[in-house]
């Protein structure tokens, strides 16, 4: 049952600038690779030498303990470590958490026996303590996860936020080194998150010496100019603090889209061009529309922003003013359930929903055999920060408030009869963000296996929101009642019938697709506002968004893959295998192999 909650697309990450960052999970001395595609010809192309970083958690080791600590703001975390609760709002169907009281430290409302909202303990986890407590003596380094780049709505792209298996985030900007802006291909730290302690100060990155890549060990050099021995560790242990999903939140520019529209022509008027046109001749012109403002994006006076959920339930919100080179933390718990290590969440993702500046979040909890949805909103003081302007000139800013509210709980069958009496097997869940569309939402999909055919059915759901009218309300909690009960549940949407079990679910929001990696090595392509598979048919004009969508055909990938990914703009996917290998594939380019040491 589930063995594939979370894509294994995680471990991959195509920038909109081209920039292609991946996990190393093979090489003795690194963790992480980057490369990118470049033409040979302009028909060809071939996969630029990937440079090999090691990232680990003492990479601030010598400034934290040297006479250069102010310089990189070590423990600049705005967590709840002394603040005490305030308020509790407890209903029957809600919960809800308040967090970053105006002015001071963020606060969690929640009751909680151990408050764990300054960072996740581990539980006898020596591998951890070993990195994070003995900074002086950096011994291991952990495999990379997660790795995101900034890819969503308006977002330049140029900003990656990197988990290892322990949860420190990494966050790499791309285009900078120690000199000042540079090529693409330079990778500098913004900050880092080793969950106990938050480092800010920008550094360059240097990429690992590949002359020794045979090694058992790496000789990193830290940000001061200090060499350590780093050597890869490898660990089945699960720790509280590992991120099981990640969003990135967008900014107030606005998002372009565009649609292809068929326009009848006149073919009188134009038999001086082309005497070939006839009545039922047309042109295609390719339109762009200005959406509007949609899912979490946050305000001017914030750099940026983004939010990360761990498996003991803790969500991290962090965040950056634009007057501060300093990156704050907000933690606050989900559940209070979800602390104890029995409870821990074997699952759980974000989602932009179509309320603006709300997360909806879902976990799942193998001993609970419940998903539970939550709904994240988040409240950045805007009205409160112009008003002091407009009163003085101080540069102080509040902090934005966080509010987790309890939704919905449910339990859907594992084993479910298909109208035909088919025994079907749910093994897959999938929580999709909205798209710019204006009538988007999130959507969660169930996929079922048929056991013993090969064949495999998505089950498509809206959560909704049902409120009752307000005489219903009063005769059953009395007059007294002001705001009307909220209850919701999931709404059958439809179903897509594959001919073949599926390895791998992947959303892509630029260009609004859906990529379903089959066992059978197909990759079928939907996109989310029709739900119609992008192949060639007639009527493909009247469902293109792009002139590059003329119909995805891609060829059979091998079995033994690590990871896919789709390209930012569709025309192509890459993908990487157990043999080191990592290829190209498109219905436009020849296959393109890195070398077999990548």
């Amino acid at each position: 049952m589930f063995y594939q909650l979370n894509s294994s697309s995680n471990l991959v990450s195509w920038s909109k600038n081209g920039l292609i960052l991946y996990a190393d999970k093979s090489s003795p001395n690194s963790n992480l690779c980057l490369t990118f595609l470049e033409s040979i010809n302009g028909t060809n192309w071939r996969f630029h030498e990937p440079q090999r970083y090691v990232l680990h958690a003492g990479l601030y080791d010598s400034l934290a303990n040297g006479s250069t600590q102010s310089k990189s703001n070590v423990g600049s975390t705005n967590t709840n470590t002394t603040s005490t609760s305030n308020s509790t709002t407890t209903a029957s169907s809600s919960a809800t958490t308040n967090a970053g009281v105006s002015g001071s430290a963020p606060t969690s409302t929640l009751p909680m026996a151990n408050n764990i909202v300054s960072g996740p303990q581990p539980n006898n986890n020596t591998d951890l303590n070993a990195t994070t407590n003995n900074m002086n003596n950096v011994q291991f380094f952990f495999d990379i996860e997660k790795v995101y780049w900034n890819n969503w709505a308006a977002l330049p792209g140029e900003t990656a936020a990197v988990f290892d298996e322990v949860g420190s985030l990494t966050m790499l900007l791309a285009g900078y080194d120690k000199s000042g802006p540079s090529t693409l291909e330079k990778l500098s730290v913004v900050f880092q998150d080793t969950v106990y302690k938050i480092h800010n100060q920008i550094v360059s990155l240097t990429p690992v010496n590949t002359e020794n890549a045979s090694s058992n060990s790496s000789t990193c050099t830290s940000i001061n100019g200090g060499t350590s021995n780093l050597e890869r560790k490898h660990t089945k242990k699960e720790y509280s603090s590992s991120i099981l999903d990640f969003q990135w939140i967008g900014s107030q520019k606005q998002v372009m889209s565009s649609h292809l529209n068929l326009e009848q022509i006149n073919s009188n008027k134009n038999k001086d061009i082309n005497n070939s046109f006839t009545d039922n001749d047309g042109i295609t012109k390719l339109n762009f529309t200005t959406c509007p403002l949609f899912g979490v994006f946050h305000p001017q006076f914030i750099k940026s922003a983004c939010v990360g959920i761990r498996r003991s339930g803790q969500l991290d919100f962090w965040y950056q003013f634009s007057n501060s080179k300093e990156h704050k933390k907000i933690s606050v718990q989900v559940n209070p359930n979800f602390c104890m290590e029995n409870n821990w969440l074997d699952f759980a993702q974000l989602a932009h929903c179509a309320e603006n500046n709300c997360f909806l979040i879902s976990t799942y909890c193998k001993k609970l055999k419940t998903f539970s949805i939550f709904k994240l909103s988040i409240n950045w003081n805007a009205q409160q920060q112009q008003m002091q302007q407009q009163g003085n000139n101080s540069t102080f800013l509040n902090d934005p408030l966080l509010f987790i509210e309890h939704l919905f709980d449910f339990s859907p069958d594992i084993f479910e009869k298909e109208e035909n009496n088919d025994l079907m097997e749910l093994d897959k869940y999938v929580l999709l963000s909205r798209t710019c569309e204006p009538e988007s939402d999130t959507e969660i999909l169930l996929g079922y296996e048929i056991i013993g055919k090969n064949k495999y059915i998505v089950k498509r759901y809206k959560l909704e929101k049902k409120v009752p009218s307000t005489d219903f309300s009063t005769i059953l909690l009395g007059s007294y009642l002001n705001n009307p009960i909220e209850s919701y549940q999931l709404k059958h949407l439809g179903d897509i019938v594959f001919e073949d079990t599926i390895e791998d679910i992947t959303s892509y929001q630029i260009q609004d697709q859906v990529m379903f990696r089959l066992s059978n090595g197909k990759v079928r392509i939907f996109r989310r506002t029709t739900w119609k598979e992008l192949t060639y048919h007639e009527e493909i004009i009247s469902d293109q968004v792009s002139p590059l969508e003329v119909g995805f055909s891609f060829s059979t990938l091998p079995g033994n893959i690590e990871w896919c990914s789709l390209s930012p703009l569709g025309a192509g996917l890459i993908y990487k295998t157990d043999r080191k290998s990592t290829r190209l594939n498109s219905s436009h380019t020849v296959v393109s192999r890195m070398p077999s040491s990548a």
